[in-house]
């Protein structure tokens, strides 16, 4: 089965240029990681910027490295275009937003990533149901499939509202970008 955003089921997927790909976003990610060691102990970040930074660049190279894994050992089929918006939201939220602070540079980047992963999310999860109900010979489910991929994709958001709360009272950490840059 392949997720996709053209096609629900596929019958191939260039894997070489998944390969490439995700090897690109994890010298990136390796980079910002390292940026970030390197802006901690040099006092270039308050800690909690820094440990912000390098956490949640290590948490988006171990997306990459987990869906390089899924691909790889699993049936499951991520076509490029799907694997290449992936790594650019990651390189978004993470390198451009944390890393070279773009959250605080850009003042509607927060509400454009949450705008975009409201959708891709959507999409991956449409994506994902039609190609299920395909599989399994059940038809003409479109508004039930789109309903149920809306109502998953608000979820995540809820999830991951409380997941910033959840680490900014409890680590002290800004991903709610609450505390004006200056202040860190």
């Amino acid at each position: 089965m392949d997720i996709s955003y053209n096609n629900f089921v596929k019958k191939e997927t260039k894997q070489g240029g998944n390969k490439m790909i995700i090897a690109l976003f994890i010298t990136l990610f390796g980079f910002a990681i390292m940026h970030g060691i390197f802006g901690l102990f040099n006092g270039i970040y308050s800690t909690s910027s820094a440990l912000l930074m390098i956490l949640e660049n290590m948490f988006s190279l171990l997306i990459v490295l987990l869906v390089s894994m899924i691909s790889k050992y699993t049936k499951v089929k991520i076509s490029n275009t799907l694997l290449i918006s992936l790594m650019l939201f990651l390189f978004s939220s993470t390198f451009l937003g944390e890393t070279l602070e773009f959250y605080y540079k850009v003042s509607w980047w927060d509400k454009m990533l949450h705008t975009l992963s409201g959708f891709g999310i959507t999409l991956v999860a449409y994506s994902f149901l039609k190609a299920l109900f395909i599989k399994k010979g059940i038809k003409n489910l479109t508004s039930f499939i789109l309903i149920i991929s809306v109502m998953f994709s608000l979820s995540m958001a809820v999830i991951w509202e409380l997941y910033e709360y959840t680490a900014d009272t409890f680590f002290g950490t800004n991903m709610q970008k609450f505390i004006p840059e200056n202040d860190l």
